[in-house]
């Protein structure tokens, strides 16, 4: 009986440890002044998946996949029924078009990358402060400029160090200048909390970025392959990447 006991209790914690980590990310964008008119607060909700060396973003009908086993990217829209795919280390000539990454590499965005002393507790968990600094510098201007403070922890339910290697693909979304992307790349940690003050035509817009909820779950079966009837398609488009 007790034998029959133990070999529960181990299929019971071998269950948990396999499961997927489950994170849900809130950010608020605060009422802003622009053009004559007010812009309304807005608010948006992302879903993430980090499994064993793969992850999924989720925002709206728009999936993103980072399979590191099977070294693959995918970028799912379930409104279309399309996908692109694209094999890992990402390069963004495998999913942009020839014209966008032309565009691309004429507005890269630079910035800077500041790790300071603050530290505080968010849910329990060890945290400290970097502060980002980033523009599209043209022609003696900075275009696109915010400054972001964010608190980033090496206490999650998943392994920090493997996740990182993930997330890291994402930033091939975004042009950036090859320092700058390093400087991104060095930050150790996952980030819990985010404020952000970006800059249109001079009018300061606020945000937040935050984890709601992190808690380690069965994943959905197909949350990290394409669905059944889906269509492949050369390359993403710009409303693809703003939809995210």
């Amino acid at each position: 009986m007790k034998a029959k006991t133990l070999l529960l209790c181990l299929c019971m914690l071998a269950a948990g440890l396999s499961a997927d980590v489950f994170l849900l990310q809130k950010s608020r964008t605060e009422a802003y002044y622009n053009g004559g008119s007010v812009n309304p607060a807005e608010e948006r909700t992302h879903s993430i998946w980090v499994g064993d060396n793969r992850m999924a973003l989720i925002s709206g009908s728009r999936r993103v996949v980072v399979d590191g086993r099977n070294q693959v990217f995918l970028f799912i829209n379930q409104e279309e029924k399309t996908f692109v795919k694209a094999p890992l280390p990402l390069n963004p000539a495998d999913i942009f078009p020839a014209p966008l990454i032309e565009r691309m590499g004429r507005f890269p965005m630079t910035g800077s990358v500041e790790a300071t002393n603050e530290r505080k507790e968010i849910d329990g968990r060890e945290c400290r402060a970097y502060r980002i600094h980033s523009w599209v510098p043209y022609e003696g201007m900075k275009y696109n400029e915010s400054e972001t403070t964010h608190w980033y922890t090496s206490e999650t339910l998943f392994d920090v160090t493997a996740a990182e290697k993930l997330f890291r693909q994402l930033r091939m979304l975004n042009s950036m200048e090859a320092a700058y992307r390093k400087a991104l790349n060095q930050i150790p940690g996952f980030s819990l909390c985010s404020d952000s003050v970006r800059y249109r035509e001079g009018t300061p817009i606020k945000s937040r970025t935050w984890i709601e909820t992190m808690k380690k779950q069965d994943p959905p079966a197909d949350v990290y392959t394409v669905p059944e009837g889906f269509k492949v398609k050369p390359h993403l488009s710009i409303a693809d990447l703003r939809a995210m």
